[in-house]
């Protein structure tokens, strides 16, 4: 059997392979270690971590930030940043770098919310601290969000 799994464009932007592949290795490990499922939702998950795995090989991203990185470093997600020729930041109401370790190595991403938008987007990652670091200061403008002006301007009326 034969597994291909097209996925949009938008959605590889915040949920790339290693995260599938990461959540089918917790799935797998929960059916081992719990017996929370049977044999076929098992083998299932281990068909989704295999065609992560087989997928890997034929993912390009053509990334530029990452050609002196670690080994198996995944993307730092420079397709989705704001193009080097062009001043304009991402606007966000939120930002912070979060950590999580991949081979016991630490993993930096930035975590953020654009202004208008009600979800958070994962991305701008590296193992290089300094890396991500510097992605968040050229790449993002934290604003305030309309919500908390409105917020503000209430309680300063009523003052």
């Amino acid at each position: 059997m034969k597994v291909v799994i097209d996925i949009p464009k938008d959605f590889t932007g915040d949920y790339i392979a290693d995260k599938f592949k990461d959540f089918f290795s917790r799935v797998i490990a929960d059916i081992d270690c719990k017996g929370m499922c049977g044999r076929y939702e098992k083998e299932i998950a281990e068909m989704f971590l295999k065609a992560f795995d087989d997928s890997e090989e034929k993912i390009s991203y053509n990334c530029q930030h990452n050609s002196n990185s670690r080994d198996n470093e995944p993307c730092c997600r420079c397709d989705s940043k704001v193009s080097e020729n062009d001043d304009t930041k991402n606007k966000v109401t939120s930002l912070e770098i979060i950590v999580r370790m991949i081979d016991n190595k630490p993993y930096y991403e930035i975590k953020y919310k654009k202004v208008g938008e009600y979800y958070y987007h994962v991305g701008y990652s590296s193992f290089n601290i300094d890396n991500v670091l510097k992605w968040r200061d050229e790449c993002f403008e934290l604003v305030e969000s309309d919500r908390e002006e409105r917020n503000e301007k209430s309680e300063n009326f009523n003052s």
